[in-house]
C-alpha cells in the first residue's frame, strides 16, 4: 500500500514538471539549460573518480555539501548520514558506542569509507568495517554517498556502497576561526582552524576536543534496582590539508587526519560495567601528484597510509572478578596510479592500478573470574600481512550532451584466493524539454575475506573465497519548475552469495545467501532562495536464503527530512526529522541467553538554529530529540533524551 503511494506521488509530480518544461523555448533546450535545474548539475567525484555532473552518471549518488552541512549544524558525520536514503544508522550510544552504517540492507563491512581518498575500514576489525563512532564533522567540507555495488573503481569493501568524506580545502585570504559549544551531559566542544589558499597554494588546519560525561550505554536492567553508571567520552581530531602548484600544470597535494579518542563501555545491552574502557587512535594520511601531460592525457600517482589502534580495559565489577585487556592494531599502505584520456567532449578512459598491503597484530586476553581464562598470544597473530594488486578500465562516453554511459571492468589479485573479475555498467539519459532523468545500472562486487578471517587460530580460514554479489537497479528523476521541485524514485535488487560465517568449530566459512531489494524516494522543494525542504523514504525487503528470515536490524520503512529557513539576513533555522521502522534485533543477558526481540518504531525531530551577529561572530544553539522520544537504536542500549546545546564561533 505504501510503495503504491509513493509511486502514484512520483508519477504524478513527472507529468506536472511536464507542463512548465514544454513550454521552454526550443533555444533554452538547444543551449542545454534544462528544466533539471542545480540538482542534476551538482558534481561528484567519487561515481568515476573525477569531476562529473550528477546528470551523467547512473549510479544513485547524494551529496551533503559544505553549506548542508553548516545549516544542520550536526557534530558528528553519522548524524549527517541518518536522512541519506537507504542507509541505516544502527548505534550503540550517543557518545563513543560503536555505529554502523548499513546501505541498501548489507552489512557494515559491504560499506567502503573513505577520508580524502584514504581507505579508512579497520583492517584489524573481524569484518574490517569502519566505526562512524569517533569521525567529527570538524573542518568536513562535503560528503558524497554512492550506493550500489562500487567494486568496479574501489575493489573489496564496497559491495554495499562508498561513503566519501572530504575535508575543507582552503581558499582566499587567511581565515582564522575559534569555535566553543556546551550542553546536556555536561558536553563540551572547542576547535579552531585556520585556512586560506591562492592560486597556487592552499592550506587548512583544525584541531578540535569534545569532552562529556555522558549517560549509561546500557539501559537499565529489567527488575534491577540501581541506576547504570554514566559512560564518559572523549575525542581529540587534528586535520589537515594542504597542496602546492608545481611545474606549471601539476599540483601536489598532502591530507592528514588523526583522531585520539577514549570511551566508557558497557558489557552489553541492559548489562552496565563501570570499569570498561575503550581508546581507539586512528591515522589516514595521503601524498598525491596530479599532472597533465596534454590536452588529453593526465595522470594522478597517490600514495596512502592508514593506521588504527583500539585497546579494551576491563576489572573487577559487581563481584565479579573479571580481568580483560586487549589491543587490536592495523595498518594498510595503498599506492594507486590513475590515467585518464580525454577524446575531446564525447569520452573519457580511467585506467588505473593499485597495490596494497595489510597489516594486522594483536593481543587478547580475557579472564571472566569463572577460573577459565584464553588469551591469542602476539605470536599467534602478530604482524599478520596480505598483499593484494588491481587494475580497471572504465570508459565514460557523452553523446549528444543528454546519454551518458559508463562501463569498465576490473581484475584483483589476492594472495590467498587468486583472481577475481569484476564489472559494471549504468547509463543516464536526460529527455528534452521535460528534463526528466531515466538511469540504470548494473554490476558486481566482491568482498575479500578479512585478516582474522584468514589466519586467527580459531576462527581462520585460509581457504575462503570472497563474497560476491550481483545487483541492478532503475531510477527516475522529474524537475518540476525549472528545478524548484525534483522529485526522484528508484528500484533496486541485490543478491550476495558466498557470505561469511561460521561451522559447528567456529571456523570461518562461505555459507550466507542474501537477497535485497526496495524503493528510493528523494523530494526536494525550493520555493524561494531562503527556504528549502528535502525529504527522502526508504522502503527494504531482506531476507536471509539459509533461513528464510529477514535481516537484523534493517527496518522496513525509514524515513527521513530536513526544512531550512534563512529567517534574516545571517540567521539561519533548521529542523531535521528522521523516522526509524521496526526491526528486528537481538541481545544476551549475563549467562549468555538469547533474547529476540523487535523494536519499536520511533520519530525523532532535531532544531538547529545560527545567527551572524555581524560579519566576524556567530552564535548557535541546538535542541536534539525536540520530543523527547524514547526509543531503542540497537536492543538494551540508551539513546539521548532532550538534550540543549550553545555555543558561539568568532572568524577573522
Amino acid at each position: 500500500m505504501y510503495v503504491k503511494r509513493i509511486i502514484t506521488l512520483f508519477v504524478a509530480l513527472a507529468l506536472l514538471g511536464a507542463v512548465p518544461a514544454w513550454a521552454q523555448t526550443e533555444n533554452i533546450v538547444e543551449t542545454g539549460d534544462d528544466a533539471a535545474g542545480a540538482s542534476l548539475d551538482e558534481v561528484v567525484v567519487s561515481a568515476t573518480k573525477f569531476d562529473l555532473n550528477k546528470r551523467e552518471t547512473g549510479a544513485s549518488v547524494t551529496v551533503i555539501t559544505e553549506k548542508e552541512i553548516e545549516e544542520r549544524g550536526k557534530a558528528n558525520v553519522v548524524d549527517l548520514l541518518k536522512d541519506v536514503p537507504g542507509l541505516t544508522i544502527v548505534r550503540e550510544a550517543d557518545f563513543g558506542g560503536k555505529a554502523s552504517v548499513f546501505i541498501r540492507g548489507g552489512k557494515s563491512g559491504n560499506v567502503l569509507v573513505l577520508v580524502d581518498g584514504v581507505e579508512s575500514n579497520d583492517p584489524s576489525n573481524p569484518d574490517r568495517s569502519f566505526d562512524f563512532a569517533n569521525l567529527t564533522a570538524d573542518n568536513v567540507e562535503r560528503i558524497e554517498v554512492l550506493r550500489g555495488p562500487q567494486s568496479l573503481l574501489y575493489g573489496s569493501d564496497a559491495t554495499g556502497g562508498v561513503i566519501n568524506i572530504i575535508t575543507r580545502r582552503g581558499i582566499g585570504k587567511p581565515t582564522f576561526t575559534v569555535k566553543a559549544e556546551a550542553g546536556s551531559y555536561s558536553t563540551f566542544r572547542e576547535s579552531v582552524s585556520v585556512n586560506g589558499g591562492s592560486d597556487d597554494a592552499y592550506y587548512s588546519f583544525a584541531v578540535s576536543r569534545a569532552d562529556s560525561k555522558g549517560f549509561s550505554q546500557a539501559e537499565k536492567a529489567p527488575g534491577a534496582t540501581s541506576d547504570p553508571e554514566k559512560d564518559g567520552y572523549y575525542n581529540t581530531t587534528l586535520s589537515s590539508r594542504m597542496g602546492m602548484r608545481v611545474l606549471d600544470d601539476a599540483w601536489l597535494d598532502f591530507a592528514l587526519r588523526y583522531t585520539d579518542a577514549k570511551a566508557d563501555l558497557d558489557d552489553g545491552g541492559y548489562t552496565d560495567d563501570p570499569n570498561s574502557r575503550a581508546y581507539t587512535k586512528n591515522l589516514t594520511a595521503k601524498a598525491s601528484f596530479d599532472q597533465p601531460f596534454t590536452e588529453w592525457w593526465s595522470h594522478k600517482l597517490s600514495i596512502m597510509y592508514l593506521d588504527t589502534l583500539r585497546r579494551y580495559k576491563d576489572s573487577t565489577s559487581g563481584g565479579v572478578a573479571e580481568d580483560i585487556r586487549s589491543w587490536y592494531q592495523g595498518n594498510q599502505k595503498k599506492a594507486e596510479w590513475r590515467n585518464t584520456f580525454s577524446m575531446g567532449s564525447i569520452n573519457k578512459l580511467i585506467a588505473g592500478a593499485e597495490y596494497r598491503i595489510d597489516e594486522v597484530s594483536l593481543y587478547s586476553y580475557y579472564d571472566d573470574g569463572f577460573g577459565m581464562p584464553w588469551s591469542v598470544s602476539e605470536g599467534e597473530m602478530n604482524a599478520k600481512r596480505v598483499e593484494s594488486m588491481g587494475g580497471y578500465l572504465v570508459d565514460h562516453l557523452r553523446l549528444f550532451e543528454r546519454w551518458f554511459t559508463t562501463a569498465g571492468v576490473r581484475a584483483d589479485d589476492h594472495q590467498e584466493f587468486g583472481t577475481h573479475l569484476s564489472w559494471q555498467a549504468n547509463s543516464s539519459f536526460v529527455m528534452p524539454y521535460t528534463g526528466t532523468r531515466l538511469k540504470a545500472l548494473c554490476g558486481t562486487a566482491f568482498k575479500a575475506p578479512s585478516i582474522y578471517q584468514l589466519y586467527d587460530p580459531t576462527y581462520g580460514n585460509k581457504e575462503l573465497d570472497p563474497e560476491t554479489s550481483k545487483s541492478w537497479e532503475i531510477g527516475i528523476e522529474q524537475p518540476v519548475a525549472n528545478g524548484m521541485i525534483v522529485a526522484e524514485i528508484g528500484y533496486f535488487n541485490s543478491k550476495y552469495g558466498d557470505m561469511f560465517g561460521t561451522d559447528a568449530f567456529m571456523k570461518t566459512i562461505n555459507i550466507g545467501r542474501v537477497d535485497v531489494k526496495g524503493l528510493e524516494s528523494v523530494l526536494t522543494v525550493r520555493p524561494v532562495k531562503t527556504l528549502s525542504f528535502a525529504g527522502s523514504f526508504t522502503y527494504l525487503q531482506t531476507e536471509n536464503r539459509e533461513t528464510g528470515k529477514e535481516l537484523e536490524r534493517r527496518p522496513k520503512y525509514q524515513a527521513g527530512a530536513n526544512l531550512t529557513w534563512a529567517f534574516l539576513p545571517g540567521g539561519n533555522l533548521n529542523l531535521s526529522y528522521t523516522y526509524g521502522g521496526k526491526r528486528d534485533d537481538v541481545w544476551f543477558d549475563a549467562l549468555w541467553a538469547r533474547h529476540d526481540v523487535t523494536l519499536d518504531d520511533y520519530h525523532r525531530f532535531d532544531l538547529y538554529a545560527s545567527y551572524w551577529l555581524n560579519e566576524h561572530f556567530q552564535v548557535f544553539g541546538r535542541v536534539e530529540n525536540l520530543t523527547d522520544a524514547d526509543y531503542q537504536n540497537v536492543a538494551g542500549y540508551q539513546t539521548a533524551g532532550r538534550s540543549f546545546y550553545a555555543g558561539a564561533k568568532a572568524t577573522m
